[in-house]
């Protein structure tokens, strides 16, 4: 039965469905707002209508799946849905912090109806029992949106999201097309970007981090079970390395006033007080 299962499967889309980026030197909020700036052409250009937006104390403009603000401190630029998924990879060309990544896989049933949700709450339960799960759980549904189930706390680095894709659609019968989104924060989600970029052209990769991530917090799915034997520890845990804490910190203390002193014309005293060779 469980191979019948597996065969009737498909992945029909996966990647990054969301990005939150914030970056602090002038430099850097210049280079955000010039991303957002083509973007929202673009979004115009299919028929999207720019407004203002406020969100955390920063002000700027929304436009379709793109939104940019700044306030004293910082600036940002959110991505959504397949905006998200087709720049961020280009995004790490830029010295920019990301603060919030959502990485989804779609699965297509094809030829039975199953019910996902009942069966991670059974799940959910037996972990409960073990002492293993102690993480809130919600599920609601209304005649406005599909049955979904939430798990994790938005204020922890790991937020899960189940629902029925093909309801939400409006293109399948209900229980046959179910979207998986786990909403990443803090190191986790930096750690699952730069793992993501490494493989940006591979279409399995985020397919392989949403089954880890799940399998890590006890969660079991039948789509899941041929990647759960793959050793995912770069990605599912949540410390850094010595060395990623060292260029952690040299992004968020360094660099934003070597940033500012290059752009005051001091690159030359940068380079000679930093002891690199400074290119001709």
């Amino acid at each position: 039965m469980d191979e019948v299962r597996q065969a009737r499967m498909a992945m029909v889309a996966s990647g990054i469905d969301w990005m939150t980026v914030t970056a602090q030197s002038e430099l850097m909020h210049r280079a955000l707002e010039h991303v957002f700036d083509k973007l929202a052409l673009a979004e115009e250009q299919r028929g999207y209508i720019g407004k203002s937006w406020t969100w955390q104390n920063y002000h700027g403009c929304t436009v379709g799946r793109a939104s940019y603000g700044e306030r004293e401190d910082s600036s940002v630029l959110i991505l959504k849905s397949e905006l998200a998924r087709l720049h961020a990879n280009s995004l790490n060309d830029l010295n920019v912090r990301i603060t919030r990544l959502d990485v989804q896989i779609t699965m297509l049933h094809e030829e039975y109806q199953i019910d996902v949700i009942e069966d991670l709450l059974d799940q959910i339960e037996i972990l409960k029992a073990n002492g293993e799960w102690s993480r809130s759980v919600r599920v609601i549904s209304d005649e406005n949106r599909p049955q979904t189930l939430y798990a994790g706390s938005r204020g922890s680095d790991w937020y899960l999201r189940v629902y029925d894709k093909g309801i939400e659609q409006k293109t399948h019968d209900a229980g046959h097309l179910w979207r998986y989104e786990v909403e990443l924060s803090g190191r986790l989600a930096r750690s699952v970007y730069s793992q993501l970029v490494r493989k940006w052209h591979d279409d399995t990769a985020s397919y392989y981090i949403v089954a880890a991530l799940l399998h890590q917090k006890g969660l079991h799915f039948g789509w899941g079970e041929q990647v759960q034997h793959i050793a995912m520890e770069s990605v599912t845990k949540s410390s850094i390395s010595d060395v990623e804490r060292l260029v952690t910190w040299l992004s968020r203390q360094v660099q934003p006033a070597v940033s500012r002193l290059i752009a005051r014309g001091y690159k030359q005293d940068v380079f000679k007080a930093l002891q690199l060779p400074l290119e001709e």
